[in-house]
C-alpha cells in the first residue's frame, strides 16, 4: 500500500478476513525493497467479498503474492489417502525451472520453493477452512510477484469477478500442470533401445518370467525418487507417460485408480 492503512480500517480488515491483522507477518509498516512509494505491507488470510471490494477501490494498492485454492471431499479416509499418495507420484509441473519437488515426511507435498512465478502445494492432513469438513484433499496455487500475477489475470480491481475453478481449467488445459501414469516395463525399454540406438518393441522375459524391462523400469523410476516430475526432468515426456485428465469434484475418488502404474 502506498497509504498506509488507519487503526480502525485494520480492524474492519481483520473482521471480514480468516485471521485477524495483527502485526508482522499480516502487518508490516516499512518501505518496499522495490520502489519507496509503498509503505505498507498487508497480508489478507480468505478475504470476504466486502474486502475484495474495498480492495478494488483502492489506487494505491498493488499485489504481490495471490493463492487460488481447491478443495475436494473425500467420502473417507482410505479414498483420501489413496488419492493423496498417487496425485504425490503423479503430478508434474512444466517449466519449473530449478525448483525441485518436495514430498514431505506426512505425505504433503510442494512442487516448489516459494519464487517468483507459479508454484503449487497440496495436503490431507487438516480439515477444510471453508466448511470444517475432514478427510479433505486441499490443492493450491501460488502466484508470487506482480510481474506473474498480472500474467495471470489477478488485478486488485478484479479478485472478486475472476472464475477461479475456470483459472484451474485453463491452467491443466494448458499443460503447465498435470497428472500423469507411468508405464514402467515401456521405460526399460526405452532406456535399453537407447543406449543400444535400437527399436526394440518386444519385452525381453527370461524362461523364469523375469522381466527385464520392467526391472530395468523399476530401478530407474527409484532412482529419479518414484514420481512422474522425476521422471519427465529426468527422460523427458517419452512414450512411457500418459496424460489423465484430472477431476477436482466429489468424484475424485473414483478416477484413483487412473492415477496407479500398470505394472505387471
Amino acid at each position: 500500500m502506498q497509504h498506509p492503512v488507519s487503526p480502525r480500517q485494520l480492524a474492519w480488515l481483520s473482521g471480514h478476513c480468516g485471521a485477524p491483522l495483527q502485526g508482522p507477518p499480516f502487518v508490516v509498516n516499512r518501505t518496499a525493497r522495490f520502489s519507496s512509494a509503498y509503505r505498507q505491507y498487508l497480508r489478507l488470510l480468505q478475504p470476504q467479498a466486502a474486502v475484495l471490494a474495498w480492495l478494488a477501490k483502492r489506487d494505491d494498492a498493488l499485489l504481490t503474492y495471490v493463492e487460488v485454492a481447491q478443495d475436494v471431499i473425500m467420502p473417507g479416509e482410505d479414498e483420501l489417502c489413496a488419492f493423496a499418495e498417487q496425485f504425490n507420484r503423479s503430478f508434474v509441473q512444466h517449466r519449473h525451472r530449478s525448483r525441485q519437488m518436495t514430498i514431505f515426511e506426512n505425505g504433503n507435498a510442494r512442487s516448489g520453493a516459494r519464487t517468483p512465478g507459479v508454484t503449487f502445494q497440496w495436503y490431507s492432513d487438516r480439515h477444510s477452512k471453508l466448511t470444517g469438513e475432514v478427510d479433505c484433499f486441499h490443492f493450491e496455487a501460488r502466484v508470487s510477484g506482480s510481474k506473474a500475477i498480472k500474467r495471470h489475470g489477478f488485478t486488485c480491481g478484479n479478485l472478486s469477478q475472476v472464475d477461479l475453478e475456470d483459472w484451474f481449467a485453463r491452467l491443466w488445459s494448458s499443460k503447465a500442470i498435470g497428472l500423469y501414469r507411468k508405464d514402467l516395463e515401456r521405460l526399460g525399454r526405452w532406456l535399453d533401445n537407447r543406449r543400444k540406438r535400437t527399436r526394440r518393441r518386444a519385452s525381453i522375459i527370461t524362461d523364469s518370467g523375469y522381466n527385464e524391462d520392467l526391472s530395468r523400469g523399476c530401478i530407474a523410476y527409484r532412482a529419479v525418487g518414484s514420481t512422474a516430475q522425476g521422471l519427465i526432468d529426468s527422460f523427458g515426456r517419452g512414450p512411457f507417460v500418459y496424460t489423465i485428465k484430472p477431476t477436482f469434484d466429489e468424484h475424485a475418488h473414483e478416477h484413483v485408480p487412473e492415477l496407479v502404474e500398470k505394472v505387471a
